[in-house]
């Protein structure tokens, strides 16, 4: 049994870092294994996901998602998927190739062997092994190289000893996991279509129930910071289906004072109300019936109100939809606005 607490570093080809920390149990002895992986700093805010992999009998697989920030939560089991013909080749071959030693470095001071072994599709792990440790086969990183870049590095934190891994490996009662694809409201691992972000976890996948079980933990070991998860972001509100709005509001120019005011739409009747307040004093207030008229009306402190009102026939604008359209907007990432998670749209 392995089970470790790790940090993770991944980069992609176009320059994007990402970091990750989290927890994985390997039970090769029942051919399974669990990784718990927790991301602060996504689009949707802070993620966690629990992924079970059973590869002997009964294989299958289980990814427990939660988003915090948006308080969301499901637990989809899925059929184990099957390997496509190209890769499998590669991943036997490389199975016959053990660890070999590299060279001598050190990690936070500690003197450390580095042995290298092949993996699938051009990729190599490189693990970090303390020499001196009570612990041998104890390692204290790992990386995944590609053509001489490094995709991913793991840092082991802590050695879970003396844990039950078997149970560990078990999913929960209280994650309520189904099967049911319909089911599914915001993320989905990539396991089915297996493209390309996915490709560790597709030959971790067959490793795992068809090779031996050192090369199964070295596939498995290149999962840490590479688990792909696809969320579907939430969608822009569509203000222009509102029939009814009020809302009070504060918002600022350049950092030039507060313009207060509220906001009111009757879109049953045509009806826009909109008054807003300067730090002055002077307030500004729009009345729009369509198909009837605008009205504008300014007042300043201790001087007469002005007002402009115009017609508007039915022939210029009939009712709401004829207004220029709001633009739905590209989602961003969670905010926070005071107590508020809030969906950034841009």
């Amino acid at each position: 049994h392995i089970a470790f607490d790790y940090s993770a570093v991944a980069a992609s080809p176009a320059g994007h870092v990402s970091r990750s920390e989290g927890t994985i149990w390997i039970n090769m002895e029942n051919r399974a294994f669990r990784l718990n992986g927790n991301a602060k700093n996504t689009k949707v805010g802070e993620l966690h996901i629990d992924l079970l992999v059973h590869g002997a009998e009964n294989p299958t697989i289980y990814a427990n998602i939660v988003l915090e920030d948006e308080s969301e939560h499901e637990c989809q089991q899925f059929d184990y998927p099957t390997l496509t013909d190209d890769p499998k080749e590669e991943l036997e071959v490389s199975a016959k190739h053990p660890l070999q030693f590299f060279s001598i470095s050190d990690v936070d001071g500690e003197d450390c062997g580095i042995f290298i072994a092949p993996l699938a599709r051009g990729r190599w792990l490189h693990l970090w092994v303390d020499m001196e440790s009570d612990n041998p086969d104890a390692f204290l990183r790992s990386e995944i190289h590609h053509d001489g870049a490094v995709l991913r590095s793991t840092k082991v934190l802590k050695w879970r000893t003396g844990e039950d891994v078997p149970v560990h490996v078990e999913p929960k009662a209280a994650w309520h996991c189904t099967a049911d694809e319909s089911s599914s409201r915001f993320a989905a691992l990539d396991i089915r279509s297996m493209h390309q972000k996915s490709i560790q976890l597709e030959d971790a996948l067959y490793s795992l129930r068809e090779l031996s079980p050192d090369f199964s933990v070295r596939e498995i070991l290149g999962l840490t910071g590479d688990l792909a998860i696809v969320v579907k972001v939430p969608l822009a509100p569509a203000l222009g289906m509102l029939r009814a709005v009020t809302f009070n509001f504060v918002t600022t120019f350049d950092g030039e004072g507060d313009v207060s005011g509220n906001f009111a739409l009757d879109g049953r009747n045509g009806r826009v109300r909109l008054a807003a307040t300067d730090k002055s004093g002077t307030r500004v207030t729009l009345a729009l019936d369509v198909g009837k008229a605008v009205a504008v009306k300014i007042q300043k402190p201790q001087q007469p109100a002005k007002c402009l009102k115009l017609p508007l026939p039915h022939s210029e604008i009939s009712d709401l939809s004829a207004l220029p359209a709001l633009g739905t907007g590209i989602f961003q990432k969670v905010e926070a606005l005071g107590n508020q998670e809030c969906n950034h749209f841009q």
